[in-house]
């Protein structure tokens, strides 16, 4: 779906769906889906994050950071303020 979404952006845009840009759209396109289906449920998401990140074990409070920090690249990219 985001892919499509880059696609159609990229031809809106720049007259033409198949750019480098396109690629970039859809990166991070995808790593805003990606942060919105986590921020879902949260609170489960946390405690799942705990037994597969060893960043999140040694710190716990980035179990709940990490979807908000994944939305903001994601928007960054798209906005290419990065």
């Amino acid at each position: 779906m985001t892919a499509l979404m880059a696609l159609a952006v990229s031809r809106a845009v720049v007259a033409t769906p198949f750019t480098l840009r396109a690629g970039e759209w859809f990166i991070g396109l995808s790593m805003m889906a990606l942060a919105m289906l986590k921020l879902q449920n949260l609170v489960s998401l946390s405690t799942m994050f705990l037994n597969c990140d060893l960043l999140a074990r040694r710190w716990t409070p980035y179990a709940k950071i990490y979807p908000f920090a994944e939305l903001g690249a994601g928007e960054l990219m798209v906005a290419r303020a990065y």
